[in-house]
């Protein structure tokens, strides 16, 4: 992400924004510039030719109104466009990848670092160019009137460029502070909002409004020290402008004094000195903000980064699954260790051991979910070469089922009425146990239910779940105690239904008995390793 990329998906809005600063610029300069022959023509009473001047300057104004409100909000609508197609990639990246971004740390990069980058880096990039053309102009402007005060503007101008760079860095470092504490408080008050019911029932509001208030004070903090580093970095812009005015009207006054320039001059100057030095300060201000947002944009960048890697390949290339060395890493210290083991294409394997053993965190590590992990999971192709496998690509089917708002049948079908597809889910309803459960239901497959419908037993869910893996087309499953709720006899059935197919499939079980280990080709025992 960074603003090449941007001009290059709009060429066309680079040429109008282009023509739109350039004329700008050109009607700021000669706004200012008219003043010398208005102010003439009041000197030896041309009141005609004073009044005449005094309607074109109030046109040329109002003409660089409009264009600047188009400008602005032409500028304002390709930053968002294009703000949300990255918003999309990401989020594009959290769907295909399974990534587990926390709900707190995704707010933030979709909302607040979005603003961030808005405002802190796109925003100031546009103003940057606009003053950079506004001084061009005002140069050759000034260069037509003397040559030598044109290049003492710039001169000191950029010396005043040059000043800012004192606070520079110390404001990168508080804007990225700012956006962390930001990104805490929100991960805060995420963690907490859960437990409001219980909050309430225990009476313990104290101890969330001072962990919330914690949280907010830093910010607030932080806030506060980037608020003193840029007062002092407008302080500073501020007093060296001062004395370039004073110094630049003092030499102007001379050389009117001297009759090398007339009094209009004067007047003029002062509109021209204005100019510059406010543009400099949006150059200065820019610049800032521009290096405060590095670490936003690096981070923002490394999210775009994983979405763009991701390899569309052909799912069916593996021919085994392989796993060596592999140890998982949690937050509280603690890890896990696995044994070495090597899955080919197509096996079932039943995954066993004890509660606490890693089984549901193996399953997770495979599918990409566990980050903070050591060792390798490996899926080879025939010729051994390392294929990157799409966690897209795997069906993975937890313990606790997740059912979307709308029918019983559109939850198995996923939305598709192909009338194909509609056979194979009435077969597989009867081989899977399920008709006698429909038959309670008023109106069957048509039955409407919530996602969080609590109406439907536990068993019922887990069986619409696994009829809808059923029917869909998948190299590999990834099953955690997916028949937990379910009756033994069905059970029984139910799993041996679901291996009849051509995929790998990893099956965690706890309830078992010798004919549910026979459905499998082979077990893996992880107290074993």
């Amino acid at each position: 992400m960074n603003f090449f990329n941007f001009i290059k998906r709009n060429r066309l809005f680079l040429f109008l924004t282009s023509i739109a600063i350039i004329l700008i610029s050109m009607l700021s300069s000669i706004n200012n510039y008219i003043a010398i022959p208005m102010i003439s023509a009041l000197q030896y009473r041309k009141l005609n030719k004073f009044w005449t001047l005094i309607i074109i300057n109030i046109f040329i104004g109002i003409t660089y109104y409009v264009v600047k409100v188009l400008l602005d909000y032409l500028i304002e609508r390709k930053i968002q466009k294009y703000l949300l197609s990255l918003r999309i990639n990401i989020l594009s990246n959290l769907y295909f990848l399974r990534s587990t971004d926390d709900i707190s740390e995704l707010q933030n990069d979709l909302i607040n670092k979005f603003q961030e980058i808005e405002n802190g880096y796109f925003l100031p990039i546009f103003s940057i160019i606009q003053s950079i053309v506004t001084i061009i102009v005002i140069f050759l402007t000034i260069s037509r009137i003397n040559i030598g005060l044109s290049f003492f503007l710039i001169i000191t101008a950029t010396l005043t460029l040059i000043t800012s760079k004192i606070s520079g860095r110390r404001l990168d470092a508080i804007v990225k502070i700012v956006a962390d504490k930001k990104e805490v408080l929100i991960k805060q008050i995420g963690e907490w909002f859960p437990t409001l019911n219980l909050v309430r029932d225990f009476h313990v509001e104290a101890v969330l409004y001072d962990e919330i208030l914690a949280k907010s004070q830093e910010l607030e903090n932080a806030k506060i020290d980037k608020a003193k580093i840029e007062q002092d970095n407008d302080f500073l812009i501020d007093n060296s402008a001062n004395l370039i005015k004073v110094i630049l009207l003092m030499i102007v006054a001379f050389l009117v004094y001297r009759n090398y320039l007339t009094i209009g001059v004067y007047s003029a100057i002062g509109g021209f000195l204005y100019s510059i030095l406010e543009s400099m300060r949006t150059i200065t201000s820019g610049l800032t903000l521009i290096r405060g947002t590095k670490d936003i944009r690096n981070q923002i960048d490394k999210k775009l980064s994983d979405h763009n890697q991701r390899e569309e390949i052909n799912s069916r290339d593996f021919q085994m699954l392989k796993v060596s060395d592999l140890k998982v890493y949690f937050k509280t210290g603690e890890n896990i260790s696995f044994p070495d083991f090597e899955i080919k294409k197509g096996e079932k394997v039943l995954l066993t051991g004890d509660s606490g053993v890693g089984k549901s965190t193996l399953l997770r590590a495979i599918l990409g979910l566990e980050k903070n992990i050591t060792g390798k999971i490996e899926f080879i192709a025939p010729d051994q070469r390392i294929v990157k496998f799409n966690s897209y690509d795997i069906g993975y089917i937890q313990q606790n089922p997740v059912l979307f708002p709308g029918t019983i049948k559109d939850n198995i079908s996923m939305f598709d009425d192909d009338k194909q597809l509609m056979l194979r889910i009435n077969k597989k309803i009867e081989l899977m146990c399920f008709n006698s459960d429909l038959l309670t239901f008023s109106q069957g497959l048509n039955t409407r239910i919530e996602s969080s419908d609590s109406w439907l037993s536990g068993g019922q869910k887990q069986k619409i779940v696994l009829i809808r893996n059923s029917i869909i087309e998948k190299p590999i499953f990834l099953v955690d105690e997916a028949t937990s709720a379910i009756d033994a006899k069905a059970r029984v059935k139910i799993i041996q239904e679901f291996l009849k197919t051509d995929a790998t499939v990893v099956w965690i079980e706890h309830n078992l008995n010798k004919q549910i280990v026979n459905l499998f080709d082979r077990e893996i025992n992880l107290n074993n390793g």
